[in-house]
């Protein structure tokens, strides 16, 4: 996991982790309130059924995050 001005690694992580729980055997899924330390801020997230996973913040573009499915 790599972080820029928008996405840290513990938040990445912590979508990881949400994804995992919501969707273990993989596809899309919503996850609502996901929180992020660096900003004190909760996301909705939106995630895709790609390879790698691809989840953003539909209203703002500049949050996203990548997953290996396994």
């Amino acid at each position: 996991m790599a972080d820029n001005t928008w996405t840290s690694c513990i938040f990445a992580d912590i979508v990881r982790q949400r994804y995992r729980e919501a969707a273990p055997g993989g596809g899309a899924v919503s996850l609502p309130q996901v929180y992020t330390p660096k900003f004190g801020r909760y996301w909705d997230l939106v995630c895709e059924n790609t390879e790698p996973v691809h989840c953003y913040a539909p209203a703002d573009g500049q949050v996203v995050v990548y997953l290996r499915r396994n």
